[in-house]
């Protein structure tokens, strides 16, 4: 890609984001929230400091969105480039994204995974291998991996994946909404070096079960509608003749 950073194996300050995002046909359950919470997730990195990006959208099929730009680049996303339906080829997703990062640049990475099934349908991975994969991230260079998921015991999944720090959420659009905010309040510290990512715990991803901030959602969304209403043309209003 043209854009692409070259900075295999620098010494730079910023964080390298990995974004795997489950696109199965589950997901679709989850309505506008995953689009519209990545794209606060940027939003919020970018207004806490230089990274790089690299977006990973997952079914059967493993589809890169965009591949270690520079954060201020990242565009944002559509309806259309989130395209949901299949299984789930979690092992694919991230083996591939691991083999790729490692081949561009191995410092400050943090990698996160977002999913609401389960594995069901890789081809070129295993479990094992990936978590051999995993460790290997860990221990060498220090990564930090980030699991959180739907439909499961989230922390047994990533146990035997060899990830440390995980989270289950809701399987609703709101749970969604919440696990997205979760992750980019943890990951936006760290672009801010406010924190270390291998300072990142479970407890710190942990979801707030309470509605109260699925109520500022939804009040947001309310504001949006009514200024909508506000700004369309009002029909002149002419008085009536009165009949007697």
């Amino acid at each position: 890609m043209s854009n692409e950073v070259e900075t295999k194996n620098n010494n730079s300050k910023s964080t390298s984001i990995v974004f795997v995002m489950d696109a199965s046909g589950s997901m679709e359950n989850m309505g506008e929230e995953p689009i519209q919470g990545l794209n606060n997730f940027y939003k919020k990195q970018k207004e806490s400091g230089e990274f790089t990006s690299t977006l990973v959208f997952f079914n059967e099929n493993v589809k890169f969105n965009h591949q270690n730009i520079d954060g201020k680049d990242v565009p944002i996303l559509k309806n259309e480039d989130y395209d949901r339906g299949g299984l789930t080829a979690l092992y694919d997703a991230i083996g591939q994204a691991i083999v790729y990062q490692e081949s561009i640049k191995t410092e400050n990475v943090i990698f996160v995974i977002l999913t609401d099934g389960l594995e069901n349908a890789s081809r070129e991975y295993r479990k094992e291998t990936i978590s051999k994969m995993i460790k290997k991230m860990e221990k060498n260079y220090k990564w930090t991996f980030m699991y959180l998921g739907a439909n499961q015991d989230s922390f047994a999944v990533s146990e035997g994946l060899g990830i440390r720090n995980s989270a289950n959420y809701d399987y609703t659009p709101l749970g969604c909404m919440k696990a997205l905010r979760s992750i980019s309040e943890n990951v936006s510290r760290c672009v801010s070096h406010d924190l270390n990512p291998t300072d990142i715990t479970s407890e710190s991803l942990r979801i707030n079960t309470e509605d109260e901030k699925g109520d500022e959602k939804r009040d947001e969304k309310n504001v949006k509608s009514n200024k909508r209403i506000l700004n369309s043309p009002i029909p002149s209003l002419r008085p009536k003749k009165l009949r007697f």
